[in-house]
């Protein structure tokens, strides 16, 4: 069954940083998309990973698409699922740590 979560990145050195992202979880839930929405487009890439226990370890593969104006480097992520449904996102890059509280 196909699953999607939706939230506001916010990097905590910066938390007017507010980037909207879509986890889209494929069939299996071990594969989707992530899109990254900004004022020029939506960046949207594939990624794999494995679930250890209620965390998802996560790396970033190929690019769907994206704006000419978007710089992206594959990143690594988790995805962490709470009993009541809601999943939060947690990415290091660069020593700057960004995280989003996502809702199906």
């Amino acid at each position: 069954m196909d699953k999607d979560y939706r939230g506001l990145i916010v990097a905590e050195r910066n938390t007017k940083v507010r980037v909207p992202l879509t986890i889209h979880f494929g069939a299996g839930l071990t594969g989707g998309t992530m899109t990254q929405s900004t004022p020029v487009g939506d960046t949207v890439v594939k990624f794999t990973g494995l679930w250890q226990k209620e965390t998802f370890h996560a790396q970033t593969g190929a690019v769907i698409k994206k704006p000419t104006r978007v710089k992206w480097d594959a990143e690594s992520f988790q995805i962490i699922a709470r009993a009541d449904g809601t999943v939060s996102y947690l990415c290091t890059v660069e020593g700057d740590t960004y995280r989003a509280e996502l809702h199906p």
